[in-house]
This record gives C-alpha cells, structure tokens and sequence, in this order.
C-alpha cells in the first residue's frame, strides 16, 4: 500500500511538472518516442520539430552509446507570455531553451532570437535528456555536457573565439569546475562558460577522437564515479586537463579579439592607416630630396667641365 501511494505521489508530482499539457491551448503531435506541444497556428513548426527530434535521437545515441529510453515532451513556446509561464520565470533572460532532463521535457522559445536554429536549439538539449537519463544529477560535469551538447548540436565555435581571446587577454578564463554555475552567470560571463566546454570537448575530440566521449560516459556509468572514468580515458585528470585547456587557449587565441573589435576596425586600423600615409610621404620626400640634389650635383659638374 505504502508503494502504491509513493507511485501515485510521484505521477501526481509529475503532473504538476507539466501541467501545460492538460491546458486546452496547447495541441498535440507524437509518434512513439516524442511528443510536441504547440500552440494552433505553429503546426508546421510543430511538425519540424517532431522530425528532427526523431531523427536527432537516434543520431545521438548512436554517437554517444548510451541509450534513451521511455519518451521525450517538447513545448514549443510561440511568445515570451508562454515561455514566462511555461519556465515560472526562473530561468536565465539569455536562455532559448530549457530541460528537465530527468522527466524529458524541453521547453523551447520560439520568440527569442540568440542567432541559433531551432534544429541546432533541439540537438543540443536531446544531449541533456539522454544525459539526465542516464546518470544522476551531479555526476557529469557542467563543462563536460555542455561541451558535448554545443559540438553534437552543430553549434558554430567561430562565434566563440572572440570571447575566448578578450578572456585570455584579461586573465579571467574560468575554472571547470566555476562553469558549473553557468545557469547564474549574466550573460557575458555565461558566453565565456559556453565558449570553455566548447573548447574543451573539442580538445578530448580533437586529439582521441569521437569514442573518447562515449568511453568517459561509459564508464561513468560503470565505476558511477565522474574522476576515474575521465582518468581512465585520458590519463590525466580534471585539474591538469584544464591547465591544458588554459595554455591552448594562450597560444590560439592571444589577439584574436582585437582583430574581430570595433575597436580594430575604428581605432587601431585607421591609426595605422594614418601611420603608413605618413611613412609614405616622408619616404617619397625623402626620395625627390635625392633626386635633386643629384640633379644639383650633375649641374655643378657640368659648370666645372666648361
């Protein structure tokens, strides 16, 4: 009896956690495995998403080896009154989407515009599901699964290399373990965590290869310890990874900001601009001076002879 009330607590909690389903606004497409929320008028976008989702989670699991099972809920939220509503107003302002990953809801702003596709949008939080459903909360790094999620997605790190550079520059690149917060951070200091996991993941994916993430996933899964799966994989561990990650980022990107600033464009390029005008003419009347006094030196001659 006392297992039968638990069960019911927990559909009853569950409930409550999408309780946007059982509002008569939001219609309704699924197949097997995923369901979309959408509100009338967004049937196309609907129908979009319901495909891509499909055809990203099998993609995913494929490319991470881990499984999904049980069934993914995605609300698509049309303006910035459903999307408030939808998240109770208790995610980042900068946020297009958000997951609960351990019951498989998405929520996704339609009216937001951070410059990424809602394809790019939906790969990336299918990472957090098949993540949340998998481990316990905690165990993957923040960096680690935001890393896997922005390169699974697609995401474009050229976007990135600016914020990596200003940071390096000023010396205030994050610690792995500080990009945990990220969810707190405003929105400039967010990007940089965004641009660190990114950086990073890339590094493991770029030196081992694919499999390397699904083998610190995987064996994530079997010690249940986050520290000696990633040991194991890449013989090293979190905190001498990131003195890696801190020293690559000095040597790629040391000037990249101020190449791609306004203030290259408006300040630094027309100064130099103004200093090659002025080398230039000081180098051409440098040259008229000798070629007169050249001239000078050949009339005097000419005298002398005659």
């Amino acid at each position: 009896m006392k297992r039968l009330n638990f069960t019911f607590f927990c559909f009853f909690l569950f409930g409550l956690m999408i309780h946007p389903l059982f509002s008569a606004d939001w219609q309704v497409m699924r197949n097997d495995s995923v369901r979309i929320f959408y509100a009338r008028g967004n049937r196309f976008v609907a129908e979009t998403t319901l495909q891509t989702t499909d055809k990203a989670l099998a993609e995913i699991t494929a490319r991470l080896k881990i499984p999904f099972s049980g069934e993914v809920n995605i609300f698509l939220a049309e303006d910035e009154k459903s999307w408030q509503k939808l998240t109770n107003k208790k995610v980042p302002e900068w946020s297009q989407a958000v997951t609960k990953p351990e019951v498989g809801i998405v929520y996704v702003s339609l009216a937001k515009k951070n410059g990424k596709e809602l394809p790019v949008v939906l790969r990336h939080e299918l990472v957090h599901v098949l993540i949340g459903k998998n481990f316990s909360p905690g165990i993957i790094p923040r960096w680690f699964e935001e890393g896997v999620a922005m390169i699974i997605s697609g995401e474009n790190f050229s976007n990135y290399i600016s914020t990596l550079s200003k940071a390096n520059l000023t010396n205030s690149l994050l610690t792995l373990p500080e990009i945990e917060n990220v969810l707190r951070f405003q929105q400039s200091k967010a990007n940089l965590a965004y641009a660190e996991s990114y950086f990073s993941v890339k590094m493991i994916v770029d030196a081992l290869g694919w499999d390397a993430l699904s083998d610190i996933l995987k064996k994530t899964r079997k010690y249940n310890r986050w520290e000696r799966a990633f040991d194991d994989v890449l013989e090293m561990n979190q905190e001498s990874f990131q003195w890696h990650v801190f020293k690559e980022v000095g040597k790629k990107y040391r000037w990249n900001f101020i190449f791609q600033s306004d203030i290259f464009f408006w300040v630094i390029l027309p100064f130099i601009a103004i200093i090659a005008f002025i080398f230039v003419r000081i180098r051409n009347y440098r040259t008229y001076r000798r070629w007169e006094e050249d001239e000078m030196e050949a009339a005097a001659k000419d005298e002398e002879n005659e």
